[in-house]
């Protein structure tokens, strides 16, 4: 990840709610210049981050941000999300 120019290196994390509304006001809210990634509490699947990557690029696009500068940060909750998950995995984008 990078960090803000004039923060000394410093990253802006943004963290979102998982429900569906308060996810989409959270990312409204979080893609914004300065923002280098946003936290999403208890994952359960690649797709689901790859959903709100998908969602993400559309607001980086909206908003004539640089696609693909936003990075995500998920959250392993539970035992059982952490056995579906591969022990190595990417989102396109």
């Amino acid at each position: 990840m990078r960090g803000l120019g004039g923060r000394k290196g410093a990253f802006v994390l943004v963290r979102v709610n998982h429900g569906l509304r308060a996810l989409a006001a959270g990312l409204n809210a979080a893609v914004i210049a300065g923002v280098d990634a946003v936290v999403l509490p208890k994952t359960d699947s690649a797709e689901w981050v790859s959903e709100i990557a998908n969602a993400v690029s559309e607001l980086e696009r909206e908003r004539n941000l640089p696609l693909g500068r936003i990075r995500f940060l998920a959250q392993i909750e539970t035992p059982g999300a952490l056995q579906r998950l591969p022990l190595r995995w990417r989102i396109p984008g």
